[in-house]
């Protein structure tokens, strides 16, 4: 859907949180999160797209700038959620191959 591909954009524009985006960069994340649990449980394809562009990256990447902050805070929740209702097992794999829960923890 055209919403999520708006939200992956969002993303790639904020590369770097600060003051100016940090309301946005929190927000974006937090409907990832819906789309990607909606996505594993309804529609495999909007699953694929957050997988493909290696939304995982993204969010860690984040993460790293901002520990302890409320970006942090919205993406280790946001985590926190994914796993917790994540029920496809093509979602559960990705989501604990490469490493990347691992390098986010």
């Amino acid at each position: 859907p055209e919403q999520l591909h708006l939200l992956y954009a969002t993303l790639q524009r904020n590369p770097v949180v600060n003051d100016s985006n940090r309301a946005t960069v929190v927000e974006t994340v937090r409907a990832i999160a819906e789309f990607m649990i909606w996505g594993d449980q309804h529609d495999p394809t909007i699953f694929e797209f957050l997988l493909e562009n290696n939304v995982l990256v993204y969010l860690h990447a984040i993460l790293q700038q901002n520990r302890g902050g409320d970006v942090a805070k919205q993406v280790l929740q946001t985590l926190s959620i994914i796993v917790q209702n994540l029920r496809s097992e093509t979602g559960i794999i990705f989501l604990f191959s490469n490493n990347h829960l691992n390098h986010i923890v």
